[in-house]
């Protein structure tokens, strides 16, 4: 396994990549929102976040950090400086091209989740953590995060408060837990903040 793990590359998505592969890795990353959003339907969340990973949303490629293994997209992180703008237009739009059908779930997942998002202060919003199910367990999700952040910036994310694999990997990276919340469907949630470090003379 270490020889797997040594061999992963961290790095930028470009526009050559696999989008569809991304697509369900940002599928994955919420087992609440997504398959409600989508009616656990999987090639349609796919056709939808393709279009939203090449156009001007918060999963525009340009925002994910991916970790490839012999050239397969094994892992994401989607990140996005603060402040940004979440429309419904531009979300829509990528629905409309996708042939997908705009409902009142794209409504309430809008109102309860994008709507919500926090986009005041400064700093960097970590919306999506993802590791293929297949290689998990490798350090995958940590190297990313160790590519993505840097000590003089201040990160915040969100995560579901049951998923100890995730919570344990954004402590041992520098999270600490501002307070829990409902989140969508009242899910309990914990709100995580990693501030700017003092950089040491040396």
């Amino acid at each position: 396994m270490k020889d797997e793990r040594d061999r992963v590359i961290v790095r930028k998505l470009n526009a050559r990549d696999d989008f569809r592969a991304v697509a369900e890795l940002i599928y994955y990353t919420d087992d609440y929102i997504f398959p409600y959003l989508y009616d656990n339907d999987l090639e349609r969340a796919r056709a939808v976040l393709c279009e939203m990973i090449a156009s001007d949303t918060l999963y525009h490629y340009k925002n994910i950090t991916v970790a490839v293994l012999d050239e397969k997209i094994v892992g994401i992180v989607v990140a996005i400086e603060k402040p940004f703008t979440v429309t419904p237009e531009s979300m829509i739009d990528c629905f409309v091209r996708a042939g997908a059908i705009v409902d009142e779930r794209f409504r309430k997942v809008y109102r309860e989740y994008y709507a919500l998002l926090d986009t005041r202060s400064e700093g960097v919003y970590i919306a999506n953590v993802c590791v293929n199910k297949l290689y998990r367990g490798m350090g995958i999700a940590k190297k990313m995060l160790g590519a993505v952040l840097s000590d003089d910036c201040r990160y915040e994310l969100e995560t579901v408060k049951a998923n100890g694999a995730a919570f344990a990997v954004y402590t041992s990276a520098g999270f600490r837990t501002e307070y829990e919340y409902p989140g969508f469907t009242a899910v309990p949630c914990y709100k995580m903040t990693r501030e700017k470090r003092e950089k040491r003379e040396g």
